[in-house]
């Protein structure tokens, strides 16, 4: 499945188009040599940016325009992935591209082992296969393998996941910290943990499971842990530039996020105002929230069931409007494998489970390739180029 994915990206780099080197929105120019194609692509869009992390690190003081207003730089990015990319830098003595695909590829195969290690006890070895293989020909599938964060993220969030399945909370916590240096998305894991946690306190008050006051003592702690997580980076940020709000006036300098950063500053509006965007997101909530609970959820995990709709609830809250949203859509899981009860019907080995299978994964292949020939390579004028 990678090996597909990596002929796609390699075609989507034989398109890219010659850039300035100073063009604010891609930060690098293009096109590589011929040889390089695929390579080019692993750093494309914020690619370039975790590269001048991994080679540079960030700036202090915060850098200004002249009339004193923050510009676009490096504090709007996460540490922990270009710190790995950085380590393979440095024991390897290779570039930042190499370097990134092999933090990227190596977190994204661990994050399938993962899921196939939690939906194989529920959905056997055929259906969580066919599960890891759906997942692997997502339309966005392909970020898994340039400099983004999205395998390490996914990563730390099946992580945790399994974990709280399997009541090992200070391994969540482990995780949380390695996701709070990631990706913004520490907040919905609080949720999910408290979500489990009530479960577990009705099931105690039924008397139908043991709840001990030690393991809700260590359940709330793993909420307050997780949600204290989420201003790590900011704290992060302030003490090393020595001023407060470096994050938040960092993402404001970025087109997309004028006006509002946050909190009900995302595709809150369209929805209030019914506008097709805003439609949209509620019409994908409810569905999230009708895979979740329908009948055949029942093959997955409760905390991934919980933490589906909660993290997509969340992503429309605290992003804006903006292509992103498919890459985002990526680490809901369920709507990458939305009726698990479909594959697991019949004969084991069955030729109309292959067929459904082989079919889905064409159709996946097929917007795949969409994706990165249309969104991800650089084929078009800043003006005209959606982005990942």
């Amino acid at each position: 499945m990678s090996s597909i994915t990596a002929v796609v990206l390699a075609t989507g780099g034989w398109n890219q188009v010659e850039l300035p080197g100073d063009d604010t929105r891609f930060t690098g120019a293009f096109p590589l040599e011929v040889l390089d194609r695929y390579l080019g692509v692993v750093s494309n869009w914020d690619g370039r940016w975790y590269q001048r992390i991994a080679t540079e690190g960030y700036p202090v003081p915060l850098p200004r325009a002249e009339d004193g207003t923050v510009v676009q730089n490096a504090w709007a990015f996460w540490p922990l992935y270009p710190a790995l990319v950085r380590v393979v830098m440095s024991s390897t003595g290779v570039g930042f591209e190499p370097s990134a695909w092999v933090v990227s590829t190596f977190c994204g195969a661990l994050a399938m082992v993962v899921l196939y290690r939690m939906a194989a006890p529920r959905m056997g070895r055929f259906g969580a296969g066919a599960l890891v293989a759906c997942f692997l020909a997502f339309p966005t599938a392909p970020i898994l393998q340039v400099g983004y964060p999205e395998g390490l993220a996914l990563l730390l969030v099946l992580w945790a996941l399994w974990s709280l399945d399997r009541r090992q909370y200070g391994s969540v916590c482990l995780a949380a910290a390695g996701l709070a240096l990631t990706r913004p998305i520490v907040l919905p894991l609080a949720a999910v943990v408290l979500v489990h946690g009530v479960r577990r306190w009705r099931a105690h008050l039924r008397s139908e499971a043991d709840f001990s006051r030690g393991e809700r003592l260590r359940v709330i702690g793993t909420v307050v842990t997780c949600t204290a997580l989420f201003g790590l980076w900011p704290l992060v940020a302030d003490l090393v530039v020595g001023e407060s709000g470096v994050y938040v006036s960092t993402l404001s300098a970025w087109q997309v996020n004028q006006g509002s950063v946050g909190v009900l500053g995302g595709w809150v509006p369209d929805l209030v105002r019914l506008t097709p965007l805003g439609l949209f997101c509620a019409a994908l909530v409810l569905w999230t929230i009708y895979l979740a609970l329908r009948r055949g959820a029942q093959y997955f995990p409760l905390e991934l069931r919980v933490w589906a709709p909660v993290y997509l609830a969340y992503v429309f809250v605290a992003t804006r409007p903006s292509p992103s949203i498919i890459r985002y859509l990526m680490l809901t899981v369920l709507l990458v494998f939305p009726f698990p009860e479909v594959e697991l019907r019949g004969v084991a080995g069955s030729k109309s489970r292959w067929l459904a299978l082989c079919g889905a994964l064409s159709v996946g292949f097929l917007l795949q390739y969409l994706w990165v020939t249309r969104i991800l390579t650089i084929a078009a004028a800043p003006e005209q180029q959606p982005y990942p």
